[in-house]
């Protein structure tokens, strides 16, 4: 009897423990003071790795901490992903879009990368660091961009 096994359709990338808040439900333990951040090449290595196990299509979370701090590494590894035809998607507190403008830019940005999805997150752990405001300019800014 041929044994089937189960290949993954997922890959989360705990981009970093760095987050511009500090909720205390969190549980990495994330916050201002937390300094672990992954690298383009270390996250590039897990990208391959997954695509040897995955024999098909999956899904690529960036997360953290929050992974919009990773910078340029997080802007690479999207578009890296993108050129194998991973789709990919971030999870994100929206520090970012502090007005409208700020948050245009970082959208077009992941646009540009060829990120697929944006999701945001926000309850009342999150508001007492980044105001709801700021979720709304990010997800007013998505809008008809492509994202799911």
């Amino acid at each position: 009897m041929e044994q089937s096994i189960a290949r993954p359709a997922q890959l989360t990338i705990i981009t970093t423990n760095r987050c511009n808040a500090a909720c205390s439900h969190c549980i990495m333990c994330s916050g201002k003071g937390r300094k672990e951040i992954l690298t383009f090449d270390q996250i590039k290595n897990n990208i391959d790795q997954m695509k040897k196990v995955s024999r098909g299509p999956f899904m690529l979370i960036f997360t953290g901490g929050e992974p919009t701090l990773l910078g340029e590494d997080l802007f690479e590894s999207i578009a890296y992903a993108d050129s194998l035809g991973i789709p990919s998607r971030i999870v994100t507190n929206a520090h970012w879009a502090k007005t409208r403008q700020d948050a245009e830019r970082m959208v077009q940005t992941l646009a540009e990368c060829g990120l697929s999805e944006i999701n945001i997150s926000t309850d009342d752990y999150h508001v007492k660091y980044v105001p709801f405001s700021n979720v709304k300019n990010a997800w007013k800014a998505c809008h008809g961009k492509g994202f799911h």
